[in-house]
């Protein structure tokens, strides 16, 4: 689907009570027909001049936060969100879920939502991406000469480095080598459902998710996958030149991973090392602003209150701070 046609295609009742969707179809691989699909309120009406915003879901992930599109709109401005190829609402059947194989395969959707957007805005207030993809929505920016209609980005605990002892550490660098000439041989592991058993109602958490579209384990692994993080991991190290504002924000506290959870879990990231986002938000660009949310989960919009609120009102803040002319 062109983006002169996708503009003019209807959006969708969603899974998500009072949202639609819209599909975008991409170029077929060897998995099947892909699609990114772009998530609103329904009986969105088009305001000139109201500024947008546009969040993109992390690893495992899709977005269903309807609490922070209502804060957004709250404060004015309109809330969209992508769920990107092989991810939440646009996985194909045959597909390999969100599995790709370098993070620049990710930036053909990402312009067709910002374009499909900027027909109805008169600019993007800010980009807000949680975990993997605030990896790839920094890169993405770092090339697109879009960055100039986009006035600020906000990360919630972005991925830009494992949180894994030695020796696991060590099997990611197998797993990445192999990802040249093996890409896509599953791998024996699988995630730890110790995170998301904090977060869905089934187990100990108080969000009510499609689990098929976000298992508590995790999908398939492939030795791809990792390949793609190294390599974009690498090139935060090395530094990126982002000249927007960027709100990086992480927990106080993070630990290791664990195969059931603890009482701590509820206040700390159990995904990522909180060190790791405080060492290298710094090589996004020369105007990052750190944001610790004391007690914060992982996803910080998920953590229980008062840090989800706390994350929420430093978003709107520095939202509104420079979506001033």
């Amino acid at each position: 689907m062109a983006l002169e046609e996708s503009i003019n295609a209807r959006f969708l009742p969603d899974e998500l009570p009072g949202y639609e969707m819209l599909k975008f179809a991409l170029p077929e691989e060897d998995d099947g027909p892909l699609w990114a699909t772009l998530i609103r309120k329904q009986h969105h009406t088009s305001e000139p001049n109201v500024p947008a915003v546009l969040y993109v879901h992390g690893f495992c992930d899709y977005f269903f936060q309807a609490h922070l599109c209502d804060a957004v709109q709250a404060a004015g401005f309109r809330f969209y969100a992508l769920d990107l190829r092989r991810y939440g609402r646009s996985i194909a059947e045959g597909n390999r879920a969100n599995q790709a194989r370098d993070v620049s395969d990710y930036y053909l959707e990402i312009d067709w939502a910002l374009r499909f957007i900027l027909k109805s805005h008169p600019f993007m207030a800010g980009l807000i991406a949680h975990s993997t993809g605030g990896l790839i929505l920094s890169h993405y920016l770092e090339q697109s000469r879009l960055q100039a209609q986009v006035r600020c980005l906000i990360l919630n605990s972005p991925f830009l480095e494992f949180n894994l002892r030695a020796r696991e550490l060590f099997l990611v660098a197998l797993a990445a080598r192999a990802g040249r000439l093996a890409p896509y041989r599953r791998l024996p592991d699988k995630m730890s459902g110790a995170y998301g058993k904090t977060l869905h109602k089934s187990e100990l958490g108080e969000w009510d998710y499609n689990l098929k579209l976000k298992p508590l384990f995790g999908f398939p692994l492939f030795p791809a996958w990792f390949r793609m993080i190294k390599r974009a991991h690498a090139g935060i190290k090395n530094g990126l030149s982002l000249e927007l504002p960027i709100l990086a924000m992480r927990s106080s506290a993070s630990k290791f991973p664990t195969d059931s959870p603890s009482s701590d879990d509820f206040y700390c990231d159990t995904v990522l090392n909180v060190n790791h986002i405080r060492d290298l938000t710094p090589k996004l660009g020369k105007r990052v602003r750190p944001c610790v949310i004391e007690g914060g989960m992982h996803d910080l919009y998920l953590s229980r209150t008062p840090a989800r609120d706390l994350a929420l009102n430093e978003t709107i803040r520095f939202l509104k701070e420079h979506a001033q002319p």
